[in-house]
């Protein structure tokens, strides 16, 4: 999985704990990484998920809650540094269109060897639509909180239902519908 993944959620820890309870989660995660991440470096997709329980402690929350709040926040990092697709979008739906087709096609041609999830799009009507998520990493939660977050950017009030297709969590299905 590659850094800017890590290197958010890293931030997304501080903004919300503080640098002292950040520090000491990393310090009680012990991972091989010591949580030295970079944004283009290449990190194994489990250490996110030890981070996650590790932080829902001091959260107060479950890790599900801790994944969404972050798929929020990643939504906003990923938009910040990667403007270019959102430029000229005037809903999420325009965005999520473009998900596997040209934004997860050039993640892919600047690095090759980097397995995005796949999320293919259709579009029911002018305010529904559904989301078929694809990963072996499961983190069907954070896609939940970046639909949040996508909705919160284009000032979208969304409602988000969700359909696990396995129990691994996989393979999902997101329903959204703009209320507004």
């Amino acid at each position: 999985m590659k850094g800017i993944v890590f290197t958010s959620f890293i931030s997304f820890l501080e903004n919300e704990l503080g640098l002292i309870e950040t520090e000491s989660i990393i310090i009680k995660a012990d991972l091989n990484s010591a949580c030295a991440y970079t944004t283009v470096g290449s990190y194994d997709f489990k250490e996110l998920l030890h981070l996650i329980l590790l932080s829902s402690q001091s959260f107060k929350i479950t890790p599900k809650h801790v994944s969404q709040r972050f798929g929020s926040y990643l939504f906003t990092t990923l938009t910040s540094s990667s403007p270019q697709y959102v430029k000229n979008k005037h809903s999420c739906f325009e965005l999520f269109e473009t998900i596997n087709n040209v934004i997860h096609m050039e993640v892919k041609s600047i690095y090759p060897e980097t397995t995005p999830p796949r999320v293919h799009f259709k579009r029911i009507s002018s305010s529904a639509a559904t989301l078929h998520y694809q990963s072996h990493r499961c983190l069907g939660d954070v896609m939940y909180g970046v639909i949040e977050g996508a909705g919160n950017y284009f000032n979208e009030k969304l409602l988000i239902e969700r359909n696990r297709l396995n129990k691994k969590g996989s393979e999902e299905v997101f329903t959204v519908i703009i209320l507004q």
